[in-house]
């Protein structure tokens, strides 16, 4: 009797908020958060234009330099050859007295330094090279930090930043894997495969993955690389 008396109450209970219960936990859909705004933004890479011809005053020595080729830079203390820098700052006048005093912003103009950035049409993270000055809100210094923000709905997993490790070729022919230091895909010695998530069949299809860099050519264990346009 008493056995009957409990599942009578059971059944109420379950009527009165159970069913309700159950039902909302069955049509309840997770939150799908969307892609921040900053993921959709193309990174920039800073490049600038190694200054080839260009002449700055030196006002502590009072006289005009040529520019190392190997930089670029920036600022009004620039110009396009020795003779325009005299005119200028030789016996300034106005405006150019303020002009020669001020140095140009001169840095390499080659990539110094790595970030990881979220590339949409593979909806993965890819590593790149910039030089100083690139501003940019699609860049990220590793790539689980990219996938938290920038893919949301999935739990973050190193692939391209995954320790490469090397096993015995049996089934998976993946050679290839990605060294995120040189921002380069390398293939393992001796014939021996991946044995995990950085793993590619090709030195093509791993850089597309991984790098935003385009491989052009690869001979004799050499590559070639040109940035996408």
């Amino acid at each position: 009797m008493k056995l009957q008396t409990c599942i009578l109450i059971l059944l109420c209970t379950l009527q009165a908020y159970g069913w309700n219960c159950f039902k909302n936990c069955r049509t309840r859909k997770p939150t799908h958060f969307p892609t921040p705004n900053n993921c959709l933004k193309l990174p920039i890479l800073g490049y600038c234009n190694p200054l080839h011809n260009a002449w700055y005053f030196d006002y502590s020595k009072k006289k005009c330099t040529k520019v190392d080729p190997s930089l670029c830079g920036t600022g009004k203390n620039l110009f396009a050859s020795e003779e325009h820098c005299k005119q200028a700052c030789a016996n300034p006048v106005g405006q150019a007295r303020i002009i020669c005093l001020i140095r140009p912003v001169l840095v390499s103009a080659r990539p110094l330094l790595q970030a990881w950035y979220f590339e949409v049409q593979c909806s993965c993270c890819r590593r790149f090279n910039y030089t100083l000055g690139a501003a940019s809100t699609n860049k990220f210094l590793t790539e689980r930090k990219c996938q938290e923000v920038c893919t949301p709905n999935k739990p973050p997993k190193a692939v391209c930043s995954q320790k490469p490790e090397s096993e015995r070729c049996l089934v998976r022919r993946h050679h290839w894997y990605f060294d995120e230091r040189k921002n380069l895909c390398l293939r393992f010695g001796n014939g021996r495969c991946s044995k995990n998530r950085n793993g590619f069949k090709s030195f093509k299809s791993c850089m597309e993955r991984c790098s935003y860099f385009l491989p052009t050519t690869v001979s004799n264990g050499t590559t070639a690389n040109k940035v996408r346009e």
